[in-house]
Formats: C-alpha cells, structure tokens, sequence
C-alpha cells in the first residue's frame, strides 16, 4: 500500500474511531520532536521543603483543584521533579527489557516476566496479569483498587506507540476502587508518520467519575510538538449539574463557574516564569532558571517570594529559602548512598543517608546526633 493510501485510509478511520476510548486520530504531517518523558520514581524521599534527597534535586506540586469530598470527590495538581512536569492521570504501561514498568499517577511498579507470569520486584503486593496477546494488562493493588489498561485501540498501521513517551504499550481504561466507585478515561489521539513508519500519540482528555464528577483537561498545542502534554488548563464539575462531552477538547455550555486551574508559561531571556490562576483569580508565580530547575515561588497574597531555591553547578540544592528563613544543603554520593547534611537557621544540622537505588532513606542523625536506622 503507499503511502498516501494509507494517510486517506487512516483519515477516514478517525470518524470511525473518535468515539473509542483509545481513539487514533489522524493528525498533520508536519510536527516536531516532543520531549520524550521518563517514568516516575518508584518512592520519592523528600525533606519538608521539597529536596530530594536522593537525587538533590527539588520536587515542586503545584496547588490543587478539588471538588467534593475525600472520600467522593477529584483533585488534580501537577507536579515538577527536575526538568519533567507530571501530571496525576498518567496511567500506563511501559516496555522494558525482561519485564514492564507501569505508571500509576505518580509513581511507578516494577514487573518482571518469569516463566509467563509478572513478578512485583518491589514485593509490595500489588499483582499485574495481561492477555494472551498482550493487548490488555490488569493491574490489582493492595486495597483491592483495579486497573485496566488496554493498548488495542492503537492505530495498526502504528509502529510505535507514544504516551509520553514510545516505551509505552498501554494505557488505563478504567479503574474500579473496592468501594465501586469506576474512573473511566478518554484520550485524544494523534497518529504521525515518521522514518520508522507511523506512531500513535496519547494525552489524557477527561477522567469521569461514576460519582457523578469529571476532570476536564486542556492542553496549549494540537501538533505533536513539546506542547502536545503541556497542560494549559483543568476543570473539575459535577456532572449531575452540568454535562461535558468527555470526548471533547473543552467543556461548552457550562451554566456555573467550576473549580479550576489555568496554567501560562513566558520567557524572558534566561527567565523561565510559569503562572498558575484559580478560579478566584488567585495567581501564583514559578519562576525558573535556564536549566528550568525552580528558583523561586510566589504565592497570591505575597508581593515577594516566598520561596526562592539555588542550585549548585551539577543541578543539586544549595540552598532553600522559605518566607524568609533559610537552610543550606550539602551533598555527597557514595555509591550507591546519597548523604545530604542539612543546616538550619540556628545552626543545627540533620544529615540523611538515602539509598540511591531504592530511593529509601537507610539513616537519620538529628540535631542532637542521635541516629536511626531503618531497613
């Protein structure tokens, strides 16, 4: 078939498909290279102000959006560790040599494949089972929470398959909490055709609750470029009140205003400088370096930083300061442990020793050096 059939084939499939839940929609031929997003850690292990003290880096979440309750309601934030934003609805499964890595939110699982079977490399009971072609992979934690993720919506023509990054051979249907309550996903697709023959391109749209709640993703770019899964705005609604189109890009005809997040982004030389508004018009500022690590935060109600970090040459934290008060940090790797000592307005120091390869915390010395070790 050439190829120009198989552009006006995979055309005419996009009204056929834009209803599925992994819909694969025809996009245009020119795009750009987007940012090829790694997993998440496994665990995080953070100090009170956000370093990571594996990595020593910092670890940045944005403030929340929510509707309705703990128990029945949505939230939504995004979160920055490094240079890579996530955001929570991020739900897959990724190929890897021997095994799969499966995204939950913003974590990840480790499965090896032993004789046929997924075995949990964390060993923390969460069990993940597939289909016999592969297609279709379930997931159960250890609250009984169950993930389905499907990869057979894919375009066949595709070669690879991009959510977030072209490791990925799945993404979540649905999850199904022990108490009932169901999580349906929608995406919408993009399929390009490349060197390598075509690939089918992932970003979440809407996550609906069968509790009656939706959360409504909008993103800046429709190509498939660096703005593909950069977010510009959620909407959390309750659907009872309002209806959604779950499979649309917005949400239209809305007759009250709903929790929500808008998101902008600006450069000014070698100034980065984020904005997030909420509903109330409430805006907080993030304002970045060239290397896009975070060097200072603003919230609505102040008129100068509350937060402004540094970085030492090699990206790690030098130093936090948080409404006015300041801590310094040093770093140093003995494989595979990370010790960051960390000093206080009055001097005092806490100095932990983390497993770079686990990303546990293995120590703890206080300030008045008293140590505990964890295993």
């Amino acid at each position: 078939m050439s190829k120009s059939r198989i552009r006006r084939w995979s055309a005419r499939r996009t009204a056929v498909m834009c209803s599925t839940m992994l819909t694969i929609c025809a996009g245009a031929a020119a795009h750009a290279q987007t940012m090829e997003v790694p997993v998440p850690p496994v665990r995080l292990a953070l100090d009170e102000r956000g370093a990571n003290l594996a990595t020593g880096g910092y670890q940045l979440q944005t403030n929340a959006v929510a509707i309705g309750t703990n128990d029945t309601g949505m939230a939504f934030s995004l979160t920055k560790s490094g240079l890579v934003w996530t955001q929570p609805w991020r739900y897959a499964v990724y190929y890897v040599t021997g095994g799969v890595e499966v995204v939950v939110g913003t974590t990840t699982l480790n499965f090896n494949l032993v004789s046929g079977a997924y075995v949990n490399q964390q060993a923390t009971g969460e069990t993940l089972t597939a289909n016999p072609s592969g297609t279709a992979y379930t997931l159960t934690m250890r609250d009984g929470t169950i993930i389905y993720f499907d990869g057979s919506g894919g375009d066949p023509n595709a070669v690879a398959f991009h959510f977030y990054n072209k490791r990925a051979i799945a993404a979540a249907n649905y999850i199904l909490k022990p108490d009932g309550e169901k999580l349906t996903f929608r995406y919408k697709s993009l399929s390009y055709e490349g060197l390598q023959g075509w690939t089918s391109s992932l970003r979440v749209r809407s996550v609906t609750s069968s509790k009656g709640y939706m959360t409504k993703i909008e993103y800046v770019g429709s190509v498939f470029d660096n703005n593909w899964q950069k977010v510009a705005k959620v909407t959390l609604l309750n659907l009872g009140v309002d209806y959604c189109d779950p499979d649309a890009d917005s949400c239209t005809g809305l007759t009250q205003t709903w929790p929500s997040m808008t998101f902008g982004e600006s450069v000014a030389g070698a100034v980065t400088t984020r904005t997030e508004t909420d509903t109330l018009g409430r805006v907080t500022t993030y304002t970045f370096d060239t290397t896009l690590r975070t060097t200072a935060i603003k919230r609505p109600s102040s008129a100068t930083d509350n937060l402004v970090a540094t970085s030492d040459a090699t990206g790690k934290i030098s130093s936090i300061t948080a409404n006015g008060v300041n801590w310094t940090y040093s770093w140093s790797l003995a494989a595979p442990n990370m010790t960051a000592t960390i000093t206080d307005p009055n001097g005092g120091q806490r100095v932990y020793v983390t497993d770079t390869t686990t990303k546990r915390v293995t120590s703890f010395r206080d300030e008045l050096n008293r140590t505990t070790s964890y295993t």
